[in-house]
Protein backbone atom coordinates (compact mmCIF):
# COMPACT_ATOMS: atom_id res chain seq x y z
CA UNK A 1 0.00 0.00 0.00
CA UNK A 2 1.64 3.19 -1.10
CA UNK A 3 1.52 6.57 0.91
CA UNK A 4 -1.32 7.73 -1.71
CA UNK A 5 -3.51 4.59 -1.35
CA UNK A 6 -3.06 5.31 2.51
CA UNK A 7 -4.42 8.98 2.16
CA UNK A 8 -7.43 7.51 -0.20
CA UNK A 9 -8.28 5.16 2.97
CA UNK A 10 -8.12 8.13 5.35
CA UNK A 11 -10.31 10.13 2.76
CA UNK A 12 -12.82 7.35 2.62
CA UNK A 13 -12.08 6.90 -1.47
CA UNK A 14 -12.03 3.37 -0.99
CA UNK A 15 -15.35 0.98 -0.85
CA UNK A 16 -15.70 -1.67 1.64
CA UNK A 17 -14.47 -4.06 -0.77
CA UNK A 18 -11.58 -2.17 -2.07
CA UNK A 19 -10.59 -1.81 1.31
CA UNK A 20 -10.52 -5.45 1.94
CA UNK A 21 -9.08 -6.17 -1.10
CA UNK A 22 -5.79 -3.72 0.10
CA UNK A 23 -5.16 -5.31 2.75
CA UNK A 24 -5.35 -9.01 1.24
CA UNK A 25 -2.33 -8.00 -0.37
CA UNK A 26 -0.02 -7.66 2.94
CA UNK A 27 -1.67 -11.16 4.39
CA UNK A 28 0.36 -14.72 4.56
CA UNK A 29 -0.89 -16.57 1.59
CA UNK A 30 0.62 -20.32 0.26
CA UNK A 31 3.11 -20.34 -1.68
CA UNK A 32 1.45 -22.16 -4.58
CA UNK A 33 -0.16 -18.91 -4.85
CA UNK A 34 2.99 -17.01 -5.20
CA UNK A 35 4.23 -14.87 -8.29
CA UNK A 36 7.06 -17.19 -10.44
CA UNK A 37 8.31 -14.54 -12.33
CA UNK A 38 10.85 -13.43 -10.13
CA UNK A 39 9.51 -10.95 -7.60
CA UNK A 40 11.35 -10.60 -4.99
CA UNK A 41 8.82 -11.34 -1.89
CA UNK A 42 8.77 -11.78 1.74
CA UNK A 43 8.64 -15.89 2.28
CA UNK A 44 8.25 -18.27 5.11
CA UNK A 45 8.87 -21.86 6.22
CA UNK A 46 7.18 -22.27 9.47
CA UNK A 47 10.04 -20.90 11.22
CA UNK A 48 11.94 -18.20 9.85
CA UNK A 49 11.24 -15.53 7.38
CA UNK A 50 13.35 -14.21 4.56
CA UNK A 51 12.98 -12.64 1.26
CA UNK A 52 12.90 -14.66 -1.75
CA UNK A 53 12.37 -15.04 -5.09
CA UNK A 54 11.51 -17.88 -7.81
CA UNK A 55 14.53 -18.24 -9.67
CA UNK A 56 13.27 -19.98 -13.41
CA UNK A 57 16.83 -21.59 -13.85
CA UNK A 58 16.74 -23.58 -10.91
CA UNK A 59 12.83 -24.10 -10.93
CA UNK A 60 12.78 -23.10 -7.03
CA UNK A 61 13.09 -20.50 -4.50
CA UNK A 62 16.11 -18.17 -4.21
CA UNK A 63 17.60 -16.02 -1.46
CA UNK A 64 16.15 -12.52 -3.27
CA UNK A 65 19.18 -11.05 -1.10
CA UNK A 66 22.42 -12.34 -2.85
CA UNK A 67 23.47 -15.77 -4.27
CA UNK A 68 20.88 -17.94 -5.79
CA UNK A 69 20.46 -20.64 -3.00
CA UNK A 70 17.62 -22.75 -3.32
CA UNK A 71 15.75 -23.03 -0.07
CA UNK A 72 15.42 -26.37 2.34
CA UNK A 73 12.35 -26.77 3.41
CA UNK A 74 10.89 -24.80 0.60
CA UNK A 75 9.05 -21.69 1.73
CA UNK A 76 5.28 -22.45 2.74
CA UNK A 77 4.02 -18.69 2.87
CA UNK A 78 4.63 -15.49 1.07
CA UNK A 79 3.76 -11.81 0.93
CA UNK A 80 4.59 -8.60 -1.12
CA UNK A 81 7.55 -6.74 0.57
CA UNK A 82 6.55 -2.90 1.83
CA UNK A 83 7.31 -0.26 -0.30
CA UNK A 84 10.47 1.68 0.82
CA UNK A 85 10.36 4.57 2.96
CA UNK A 86 9.73 7.85 0.97
CA UNK A 87 12.32 10.23 2.29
Amino acid sequence: MTTLDIKRLDDGDYSPQEIAELFAQFQWQPIETAPKDGTPLLGFDGGDHFQIKWEIDLEGWSSACGQPVVFTPEPTHWQRLPERPFN
